[in-house]
């Protein structure tokens, strides 16, 4: 109990404006001020931030081999199961933005990556595009 909660209790005599003010102040500042408080919204903070970043960041997570526009072209069916001639393929190739090329031949040459798109990767070696 605050001190001036004491003082009024023992002297049984009526509370001035100023000791209520002092009171309540004292009542709003523990009220407000708890850390195990502030300790659960700055984790909820930083979890909503994790949230959202990966929600808006997700597509900047899926590789080149794996966006269908960029692999379409080398497929003669729409559920990319079927490739492309060799001549048909090398066409494609050619007609595939620069900075698209370069993407596709990092994740080629990563094991890790390429190991889903391995007739794709195997197709482009085939053609001597290694870099």
């Amino acid at each position: 109990m605050p001190a001036d909660c004491r003082k009024i209790k023992a002297s049984n005599e009526k509370p001035r404006n100023s000791q209520l003010l002092s009171i309540n102040q004292t009542v709003v500042d523990r009220t407000t001020t708890r850390p195990e408080k502030d300790l659960k919204m700055n984790l909820k903070a930083i979890c909503l931030g994790a949230f959202a970043l990966s929600v808006l960041g997700g597509v900047a997570f899926a590789g080149a081999l794996d966006e269908p526009s960029n692999m379409q072209p080398f497929f003669t069916d729409s559920g990319m199961k079927t490739m492309k001639s060799s001549a048909d393929f090398e066409t494609a190739w050619t007609a595939t933005p620069k900075s698209t090329q370069n993407a596709m031949m990092k994740e080629c040459n990563d094991a890790a990556m390429s190991k889903p798109h391995a007739q794709f990767c195997a197709q482009l070696f085939a053609l001597g595009h290694h870099s």
